[in-house]
């Protein structure tokens, strides 16, 4: 009985609360303001954090700014983590970083994690695709 009691007070609570916390959302997708705001986290991009380095990496690719593309180059050919360097190539993805489908390819081929090579092989097709640069199958 107790525990039934228990778990209608938390339904109510948490159907309660869900427009106050739909309306609040999660503080980690804010996005900066401007690409000025989003310029002065480069330095952060080499963050002894893991999670740093990674959010750091996302929020520039939804706010590229100048310098951007290179640092977020840099970071998914020479992290550690094979986690940040495919976040640092999506980042250079949905910004569109056309010039830097080479070097996806060329560290696709040589990054010693197979999923991180999957991953970037398939985000320099995506990026092929959109700048209309794809080969055709009969090219390969």
């Amino acid at each position: 009985m107790k525990r039934h009691l228990f778990l209608w007070i938390l339904a109510a609570a948490l159907i309660a609360a869900a427009p106050v916390l739909a309306a609040e959302g999660n503080p980690l997708d804010q996005k900066p303001v401007d690409k000025e705001a989003a310029a002065k986290l480069l330095p952060y991009i080499t963050h002894q954090k893991i999670q740093v380095r990674a959010a750091i990496a996302e929020l520039l690719g939804e706010n590229c700014c100048k310098g951007a593309a290179d640092a977020l180059v840099n970071l998914m050919k020479t992290d550690e983590v094979p986690g940040v360097r495919m976040v640092a190539a999506q980042a250079l993805a949905k910004a569109k970083v056309y010039s830097a489908i080479a070097e996806m390819r060329d560290q696709a081929r040589k990054d010693d994690n197979q999923t991180v090579r999957h991953v970037l092989t398939a985000l320099a097709a995506e990026l092929e695709i959109q700048n209309g640069t794809e080969k055709s199958l009969a090219a390969k």
